[in-house]
């Protein structure tokens, strides 16, 4: 069944009704490994990963309205940030259920890390610490823009927030991709499920196009996760 899910997903484009499909799909799934009796550890990423389809999906109706409602949109990109900044965690809680037992301190210090990062990252954002232009990241950045405010790209949207650069204090969005893919590598992880994680980023290399790789990148978690599950 969640094989042909995931059929079903190849023959989508980038689009509201895709969002719209992929946040069914995650959902359905999510119930299955639910009844299962599998651990939260498996199902609940893959429902997170499900909510920013949802996000992504409400997002499309915000930008396809004639009269935008501009303080929904920001509301929208505010919790699109908050939901990148702990996707760290939940890949990592993700994994947890694919390493050796004996690996399990040390993973669990990698969750306690990932909760500090994504504290750091917060703390990036003007809308919960101020930050003037002086100190406001360059648009050379992924994501950095002088507005927070998700906005219509070429192939998908662009996730755009005003964000503190980085210093000696403060991360830059590199942080996200390596808390993601670097630590377990040293914890024996099954090549299996890391791989499924990693074809999402390496298809988002080849087919996207600046700031709308955030939300290409989201957009193929839940399916390469379920490639996995298969």
């Amino acid at each position: 069944y969640i094989n042909n899910l995931y059929i079903i997903y190849i023959y989508m484009c980038f689009s509201e009704e895709m969002s719209r499909n992929l946040t069914l799909m995650g959902t359905i799934v999510t119930y299955i490994l639910y009844k299962q009796g599998k651990s939260w550890t498996v199902y609940m990423p893959v429902f997170y990963f499900t909510i920013m389809e949802f996000l992504q999906y409400l997002s499309y109706q915000a930008l396809e309205e004639k009269k935008q409602n501009k303080k929904w949109k920001k509301l929208l990109t505010i919790i699109i940030f908050i939901h990148i900044a702990l996707q760290p965690l939940m890949t990592n809680i993700w994994y947890s259920n694919y390493i050796p037992k004996n690996m399990t301190d040390s993973m669990n210090l990698i969750l306690k890390l990932c909760v500090v990062v994504a504290f750091f990252m917060l703390l990036r954002l003007h809308e919960f610490v101020e930050v003037n232009d002086k100190y406001r990241c360059p648009e050379t950045e992924p994501m950095c823009a002088k507005k927070t405010m998700i906005k219509q790209g070429i192939k998908h949207m662009k996730y755009l927030f005003r964000m503190r650069a980085p210093n000696h204090v403060v991360p830059s969005v590199f942080i996200h991709f390596f808390f993601i893919f670097i630590p377990v590598l040293f914890l024996k992880i099954n090549p299996l499920y890391y791989l499924s994680i990693f074809l999402g980023y390496a298809l988002t290399m080849i087919i996207g196009f600046g700031n709308e790789i955030p939300a290409i990148w989201c957009t193929f978690s839940v399916p390469t996760m379920l490639i996995s599950l298969l």
